[in-house]
């Protein structure tokens, strides 16, 4: 028969292991949660780099292959400048392939015009970010602007390379977009895409 000392020792023991269990328990769960809220910020940060990759390449895809049309539907690869005086540049490459420069008839008058800002653009990387500009100047000439914050995300690579193809009417360039998350370098995303280019031929 247990005397009131030992029952009391028992009772005294009994509380010291449920407290040491309830201890792991609350470790462990709050281990846990911390693995589960790094786990949801690692899946946010890569669905917004992959988000933003995403909508920036169907941009660029969009107007770039809106480039040239009618007779004034030539193309360099050295580094010029689309030439509205004359309608007979529709697309350069940048000598660095990171910038791409355009042009294309928006008023749908039959020709590129000179004097009009909006049938001209372009897309480069800099310092980090993806730039856009409206309206002539070469990939040196100020009047970019950003259209991704290097404070959420990083352009780590855009280029544009001439695919050949033979003896076809048609241009190619073929697209690399790489992203990174600021915040978290793990957390990257490579495109890769080739447009074709029904408007513009080659020089």
């Amino acid at each position: 028969m247990l005397t009131p000392h030992q029952v009391q020792g028992l009772t005294w023991l009994g509380m010291l292991l449920g407290l040491a269990l309830s201890s792991v328990v609350i470790l462990c769960a709050g281990v846990l949660a911390r693995q589960v809220m790094m786990v949801y910020q690692l899946q946010r940060e890569h669905i917004n780099v992959l988000r933003t990759a995403q909508l920036w390449m169907f941009v660029m895809q969009r107007e770039v292959q809106r480039a040239g049309g009618g007779q004034y539907s030539l193309q360099a690869l050295t580094g010029q400048v689309p030439d509205v005086d004359t309608g007979n540049i529709a697309l350069t490459i940048g000598q660095d392939q990171a910038c791409v420069l355009f042009a294309y008839d928006r008023n749908h008058n039959g020709r590129i015009d000179a004097v009009e800002d909006d049938e001209s653009y372009g897309y480069r990387l800099h310092d980090g970010a993806l730039e856009v500009r409206v309206g002539g100047g070469d990939c040196q000439a100020s009047g970019w602007h950003d259209v991704t914050h290097v404070q959420d995300v990083l352009v780590t690579e855009l280029r544009f390379v001439p695919v050949p193809l033979g003896s076809s009417d048609s241009t190619a360039i073929q697209v690399s977009l790489a992203l990174r998350s600021a915040a978290n370098s793990s957390q990257q995303v490579t495109l890769q895409q080739t447009w074709m280019l029904d408007n513009v031929r080659v020089r």
